[in-house]
């Protein structure tokens, strides 16, 4: 029986009943009839003709998405952008303000490290309110998931490529402006890409007296790869807001204090983090780069639990 099959409970729950009755369900069945072949080979010709079914009916997956839920995912996007925007601007401006005469490419320079803050903190607000009339749990928690592991993408592309390169040039630009003799700046530790901060740090562990330096680029390294990571943990915070709020005015009143709960929180617990560094030589700087995502990961759960209480105490 093919029921009671582990293939088939897995798939069970990301494929729909139609996928599972028209390729899982007979394909599975016909296993067992065809003992002379191995079970690998009908693991390979179900996998085939999921994924020939995947290319098949993408097209009108992306339709059924795009107008499922009253668009929601459409206007997740477009606020998710508008926030991201709205967020960018004072990123961008409070730094280009302290360097006198900027040009407006050195400007642009500064969007990278801004759109790194900035479009996480984004789904904050993008999802409870374009997600907040979804009547489908699974799709809310499945299309939140599948948003936030969009956005984990985009930031570790500008984490990890863009922001090194685009911070450099900026500190150049600037450096001009003062003395426009210098020709050469070292790179600081943000700007350094993964490979330069590894190498760095495994020189300084060889180095006598630069174990403290060693510390602080590990924990550099550490951030770049949690804050790359944060869109995760904060998109299960957007969808734990999305359950728990209640009406459109709660919803964007509570998606705006996080954003600004984090934006803030984000440097404080950098400057913390650093301070720690200095003091205790036990503090783990791994640990410390990636308290804030697992604090905000623990957030998330706390209210999903809390609401599911409150939501089966009402019930009964």
């Amino acid at each position: 029986m093919t029921a009671d099959h582990p293939v088939r409970r897995l798939l069970s729950r990301v494929c729909s009943a139609d996928t599972m009755a028209r390729i899982v369900d007979p394909t599975l069945a016909d296993m067992p009839a065809e003992s002379r072949r191995p079970a690998w080979l009908g693991y390979l010709a179900l996998a085939r003709a999921l994924a020939l079914h995947a290319v098949v009916s993408a097209p009108g997956a992306a339709a059924r998405l795009y107008h499922d839920d009253d668009r929601a995912v459409p206007r997740a996007l477009a606020l998710g952008a508008l926030a991201t925007l709205l967020l960018t601007v004072p990123l961008v401006a409070i730094p280009a303000k302290t360097v006198v005469r900027i040009s407006w490419h050195a400007v642009v320079l500064l969007v990278p490290q801004a759109v790194t803050m900035s479009l996480p903190v984004s789904l904050l607000v993008a999802l409870p309110l374009a997600f907040r009339g979804m009547a489908s749990r699974r799709r809310l928690v499945t299309r939140g998931l599948v948003l936030s592991v969009l956005c984990a993408l985009a930031t570790l592309v500008l984490m990890i490529q863009v922001l090194p390169d685009a911070n450099q040039a900026f500190r150049i630009e600037a450096a001009r402006h003062i003395d426009p003799s210098l020709t050469h700046i070292p790179r600081g530790p943000i700007e350094m890409t993964l490979h330069e901060l590894r190498e760095k740090i495994d020189i300084l562990r060889l180095t006598p007296g630069g174990v403290i330096e060693a510390r602080r680029l590990e924990y550099t390294l550490h951030m770049k790869l949690a804050m790359s990571a944060i869109p995760l943990p904060l998109g299960l915070l957007a969808i734990a807001i999305t359950r728990a709020a209640r009406g459109r005015a709660r919803s964007i009143a509570i998606g705006i204090a996080s954003m600004l709960i984090y934006v803030y929180g984000v440097f404080v617990a950098d400057a913390w983090a650093l301070l720690w560094l200095r003091r205790s030589e036990a503090a783990s700087p791994a640990v410390l780069a990636w308290t804030p995502a697992m604090l905000i990961a623990a957030v998330a759960l706390a209210i999903i639990w809390t609401s599911r209480a409150q939501q089966a105490h009402a019930w009964a």
